[in-house]
């Protein structure tokens, strides 16, 4: 992925600042490639007296004009202007975020969303007008009704031309991401484990020693644990916000428990009780897999693409 960033004016961010524009300006004076500095005694231009209107059969000449751009992916651009509004809209239903943490946010957002759309053409994806049409009366009923949708579109600082841009765009994206969705089985191998947890080594050591000598895993677990009992429940692989205690899981027998395991909220010694080689998931279970093959497709999918910044 290639991202290179370009300095925006002070002025216009200050103009800046919910999701996913101002005018994006050269300096004044500023001569641009190619072009002479101003001399310092300029030509004198023609007198009133010697000005001559243009033929009528003369052609025509336009002046073209740019669109400020605050970032491109693949190409695909996103105006400056759409990009400090979808600012606006984020501070507007999260004002405690910070104008940094709110950037970094809309910035992903469109370009996860881009990327999306995108994939999302190139497998065959289209959206009828007609299929269009039905999704936005279907929006316009929940609100309350056409006139409760076009208050919440100017509420939400959008232009019914700007709405219906991102609406196709998030409905592509949409489609794309429930593909993704479909590739995560709905069984896999999983274990089920309880746990001791403590907040310091020299407990956990103690309790290790304690089973080792002894003492039964189940009298330890009611003491620490009583009312769960420390149960892990049934966990496929990339389930557990601890990878260290999956790691170990995997690795053990049923009825065997494991070493002291280290992680960032204390110190575990796991039990398994149970391992099955394809299991149902359960939704929950299911959710989690499908969020981190969607993080796993987006971020290759970015390392592929060229993504161009134009702000800091």
């Amino acid at each position: 992925m290639k991202i290179r960033a370009h300095r925006v004016l002070p002025a216009v961010l200050a103009v800046v600042f919910l999701l996913g524009g101002c005018n994006l300006q050269l300096p004044d004076g500023t001569p641009g490639p190619g072009e002479a500095p101003p001399s310092e005694t300029p030509e004198p231009g023609p007198s009133a007296t010697s000005f001559q209107p243009p033929s009528p059969d003369a052609e025509p000449t336009f002046t073209p004009t740019t669109v400020p751009v605050a970032l491109t992916v693949n190409g695909e651009p996103v105006t400056l202007d759409n990009y400090n509004l979808a600012l606006q809209r984020l501070h507007l239903g999260v004002p405690e975020l910070s104008n940094e943490a709110a950037a970094s946010r809309v910035q992903g957002d469109f370009i996860d969303q881009i990327l999306l759309a995108q994939a999302a053409i190139e497998a065959g994806f289209t959206l009828s007008e007609i299929e269009f049409q039905a999704r936005l009366a279907t929006l316009a009923a929940d609100a309350g009704g056409e006139d409760a949708l076009n208050a919440w579109l100017e509420a939400n600082l959008y232009t019914p031309e700007d709405f219906e841009k991102d609406l196709r765009r998030t409905i592509a994206a949409a489609w794309m991401r429930d593909r993704i969705y479909e590739t995560v089985p709905e069984s896999a191998e999983q274990v089920r484990a309880r746990q001791i947890r403590v907040t310091t080594r020299a407990e956990a050591d103690s309790v290790l020693q304690q089973i080792q000598t002894g003492t039964g895993f189940d009298l330890m677990i009611a003491f620490y644990d009583p009312d769960g009992l420390g149960d892990l429940g049934w966990f496929p692989r990339g389930f557990l916000f601890q990878p260290e205690i999956e790691e170990a899981a995997f690795g053990l027998s049923v009825g065997d428990y494991s070493g002291v395991i280290e992680t960032a909220v204390g110190y575990h010694i796991i039990e398994v009780t149970g391992h099955a080689e394809d299991r149902p998931l359960d939704p929950e279970a299911r959710r989690v897999l499908q969020a981190a093959a969607l993080e796993e497709w987006l971020a290759e999918r970015r390392a592929e693409s060229e993504i161009l910044s134009f702000i800091e």
